[in-house]
C-alpha cells in the first residue's frame, strides 16, 4: 500500500496531470492501476499529460527502492480520458 499511496500523492499534486480519479484492483496475477484524467482525448494537452504519466509512473515502479518493496508484482496501468476510453501508449 505504500507504493499505491506514494502513486496517488505524486498524480494528485500535480495539477498539469489533470487527474480525476485513480482506481486499483489487485489479484495473484497483477495489480490494475486505472487513471482516468478529466480531459478528452482529443484534447491539446492529453497526449503529453499521458506520455508524463506513463513515464513517471513507470520510473517509479522500476526503481530500486520500488522493486524491493513489492517483491516482483507485476503491474498494468491504464490511462483513460474522462469518458473512459483508453489512451494508448
Amino acid at each position: 500500500m505504500p507504493v499505491i499511496t506514494s502513486i496517488e500523492e505524486e498524480l494528485y499534486l500535480k495539477k498539469e496531470y489533470r487527474v480525476d480519479n485513480i482506481s486499483y484492483t489487485f489479484n495473484p496475477e497483477k495489480v490494475s492501476i486505472t487513471i482516468k484524467l478529466n480531459m478528452n482525448s482529443s484534447h491539446t494537452e492529453s497526449k503529453e499529460a499521458v506520455n508524463k504519466i506513463h513515464e513517471r509512473i513507470t520510473e517509479f515502479l522500476n526503481s530500486e527502492e520500488v522493486k524491493i518493496k513489492i517483491d516482483n508484482q507485476v503491474y498494468e496501468l491504464l490511462i483513460q480520458d474522462k469518458n473512459g476510453k483508453d489512451f494508448l501508449f
